[in-house]
């Protein structure tokens, strides 16, 4: 059982700031600060599974990727790379760039490398404060300037820097190294409750944001590696005194948050790919979550056949999802199908936010939430019931 205020370490960058307030205080010598990592408080302890970080940036970082765990390997590397941002504060115009315009083949990404290109192949995404987004691991990416960011992550250092910017454009990687890049899907936010926001419900952890009412009393119940970060706001957090900037390790613990007069907002990020349902509960109040998670043992994805409203028709159809406004699509392919939900099948589940339209051949789009996530598949739910399957019989 731990509880722990987590330690902070300053990593400083020549793109970052000199001023830090309220996140990590005043740089003492001039030079700026571009990342402030929270640590356990013993030094000690073994390395947490996770990885939470402060980015702060006054001009443009470099364009970058990060290997998936399978690339990883090739390299020596324990696992890939997966990474989720929440903005926490951004500059009027203020811009990232996750993922690509359009798909490239890997020979394709190696040579939009070689001849700069790949600065017009970024997808530049506006972005403000609140916003999150969520960079599988194997994504392009980078971050515009003017920006404090909230990334949690697999805890690894390993990146792959493709342009660095400047006044002038060079390559610092070998593109012969640069495996395939996917489109991302960018993070759809799901209440989950009042108080709870879900952000990223990915293959390695769980992000969510909360924002908790001035004066009232909850109770946390943290099980597998659990981080929370002040954003707003006060409260205790068991034995401390947590105010913005501010984090908190669990692990195995149950404690008590009493909110301040100012209310409490931040996230908590944890071990898991989906959310824990009793992971904050107000004291006095019944436990109202989403229903699409509303059993705290997770059982939901343990749906059998016999449960579903609609039988299944096996099939087996190619497939589209279509996310991000339509600007993004990952292809699957369709195991069976009911007029209330379906099984589809993808090369990966990385990238596939809880929400997103399904397109079948000439049928659709159906706006669809996961429910079951293993290995490569999506178990699906529509949100709408179908009168006609994508095969031109009727329901």
């Amino acid at each position: 059982m731990t509880i722990e205020l987590a330690a902070k370490r300053i990593v400083r960058k020549l793109r970052g700031r000199v001023e830090t307030k309220p996140w990590g205080g005043l740089s003492l010598d001039d030079s700026p600060i571009g990342e402030l990592w929270f640590q356990r408080a013993d030094r000690n302890s073994p390395d947490p599974d996770l990885l939470l970080k402060l980015l702060v940036t006054e001009e443009p970082l470099s364009i970058q990727l990060r290997p998936n765990d399978s690339f990883g390997e090739t390299f020596g590397m324990a696992h890939g790379k997966t990474e989720a941002w929440y903005v926490v504060s951004a500059a009027p115009d203020a811009k990232i760039a996750v993922g690509l315009k359009q798909p490239l083949t890997s020979s394709e990404l190696r040579a939009a490398i070689e001849d700069g290109s790949i600065v017009d192949q970024v997808q530049w995404h506006p972005v403000e404060k609140d916003r999150a987004l969520f960079v599988p691991a194997g994504t392009v990416h980078a971050i515009g300037p003017g920006i404090v960011v909230a990334q949690i992550q697999q805890r690894t250092d390993a990146t792959f820097r493709l342009i660095e910017h400047g006044r002038d454009l060079r390559v610092v990687t070998d593109a012969r190294t640069v495996p395939p890049v996917p489109l991302p899907g960018l993070a759809e936010a799901v209440p989950l409750t009042h108080a709870r926001t879900l952000l990223v419900a990915g293959p390695h952890f769980v992000l969510e944001h909360f924002d908790l009412p001035a004066g009232s009393i909850w109770d946390c119940d943290a099980g597998r590696e659990t981080w929370l970060l002040a954003l707003e706001g006060d409260a205790g957090v068991g034995p401390f005194r947590v105010g913005a900037g501010a984090a908190v390790f669990l692990e195995d613990h149950r404690t008590t948050i009493n909110v301040g007069a100012g209310g409490f907002k931040g996230l908590i990020a944890y071990l898991g790919t989906r959310p824990h349902a009793s992971l904050l509960r107000e004291r006095g109040a019944q436990l109202s979550i989403h229903p699409q998670f509303s059993d705290p043992s997770d059982d939901a994805d343990q749906r059998t056949a016999e449960q579903r409203r609609a039988p299944r028709r096996r099939v087996l159809k190619e497939g589209t999802i279509v996310i991000n406004g339509g600007r993004s699509v990952i292809p699957c392919t369709v195991r069976n199908i009911s007029g209330t939900g379906a099984l589809i099948r993808v090369e990966t589940v990385i990238g596939v936010p809880a929400v997103f339209s399904l397109v079948v051949g000439i049928f659709g789009p159906w706006r669809c939430s996961v429910v079951r996530r293993q290995s490569n598949e999506l178990g699906l739910r529509f949100d709408t019931p179908l009168r006609e399957l994508p095969f031109g019989e009727p329901v």
